[in-house]
């Protein structure tokens, strides 16, 4: 059976690391599963020079022109990091040219997947057609999803009613977030509406160890990772360097400078991983940084982004470790004590088992 997956997998260590790991569970269940590349918008210099523009302008929920501006400005310059991510990349997904992927779902008997990542979100823009599968007409072809993050925690009626319409044509909606799974369930007279793990968590700690490089510090430190940029967590991280006698290594989508901390800015994914295995600490206010915490069974706290938290709430409620999830540095403190790892291994073997039953069903089941 061949499995073409719609997904993010470039650019960020999140998004290469699920599409790697749902490839991975894919190719052990006995699939061919190929990442679909999507098409290129061929342009002229001029012409991408007006779209940097009008990204810049456009209004957007979280990000305003500064910081639109220097995320735009890392992605052209700081190719260290991002070059190390899509090498990791060409070197361990198998990705599939658009113009290839569409003969072969003209009339072949395959399975479309849309996810995981925020490829449905609506935060910024209307979904692309490519993440919804609109333009298959092959009737031969399964329309799943695997995980796949709407963004938020609510809707508007009218927004419930877009997605009502957007994703009725799906066999299964899996959704990575339970309040997604609460608000859209019921809307969809054809399709099962599921929620399913992040594909990160499908593998075991294992597989994710065996990627790591060597470490790359001798001494003890608080690793602290952000997707958007927040004092705090440095604060968070200084108070632990200092009860510890740790060194504090910083990893961040804006690469900021901050006094006595080792600031990282071209960690492959393999580095990515490994700041992570051998921190003794870990402070973030990202998903994938939380779930690699959990994977790796280490000492961390996850810093809430108030508009977007609720897929990690989601996750640490599903542990019973939602106290490791805060709002400030009052906080830290009761957070960062030690948990109970066999409890929370043995609820992530259940919710694990439980999302490749649903891939190894959708497989195997005619259509």
């Amino acid at each position: 059976m061949k499995v073409f997956v719609a997904t993010f997998y470039k650019n960020n260590y999140g998004s290469a690391l699920q599409a790697y790991a749902l490839q991975s569970v894919l190719k052990e269940l006995n699939t061919i599963s190929m990442v679909i590349e999507e098409p290129k918008n061929n342009c002229s210099r001029a012409k991408q020079i007006l779209r940097d523009i009008y990204y810049l302008i456009k209004p957007e929920k979280y990000y305003g022109f500064i910081k639109k501006t220097k995320r735009l400005l890392e992605q052209r310059f700081e190719l260290g990091k991002i070059g190390k991510i899509n090498n990791f990349v060409k070197k361990n997904i198998a990705i599939i040219n658009y113009d290839e992927y569409i003969k072969q779902i003209a009339d072949e008997k395959v399975i479309a997947l849309a996810g995981s990542d925020q490829i449905w979100s609506i935060i910024n823009s209307p979904i692309s057609s490519f993440y919804t599968f609109d333009y298959i007409k092959n009737k031969n072809v399964k329309k799943i999803s695997y995980a796949a993050s709407i963004g938020v925690s609510n809707l508007s009626e009218n927004q419930i009613k877009y997605y009502s319409e957007t994703l009725k044509q799906f066999k299964v909606i899996s959704l990575r977030e339970k309040c997604a799974y609460e608000i859209l369930n019921g809307f969809f007279q054809k399709s099962e509406v599921r929620c399913d793990v992040d594909p990160t968590l499908l593998l075991d700690k294992s597989i994710w160890r065996n990627l790591c490089s060597e470490p790359q510090l001798s001494e003890p430190y608080v690793f602290v990772y952000m997707l958007r940029p927040d004092d705090s967590l440095i604060e968070m991280a200084r108070i632990l360097a200092k009860k510890n006698h740790c060194k504090i290594v910083y990893i961040g989508q804006f690469n900021r400078k901050y006094r006595n901390v080792k600031t990282i800015k071209n960690a492959g994914i393999e580095d990515f991983l490994s700041y992570i295995y051998n921190a003794e600490y870990i402070i973030t206010n990202s998903f994938h940084g939380t779930v690699f915490s959990i994977l790796f069974n280490k000492k961390f706290v996850s810093v809430r982004i108030k508009t977007t938290s609720s897929r990690v709430e989601n996750l640490l409620k599903s542990l019973n470790i939602q106290y490791k999830l805060i709002s400030d540095i009052a906080e830290l403190d009761n957070a960062i004590i030690d948990y109970d790892i066999s409890s929370v291994e043995s609820k992530l073997n259940e919710l694990r088992n439980n999302s490749i039953n649903y891939l190894k069903r959708e497989i195997k089941e005619e259509w």
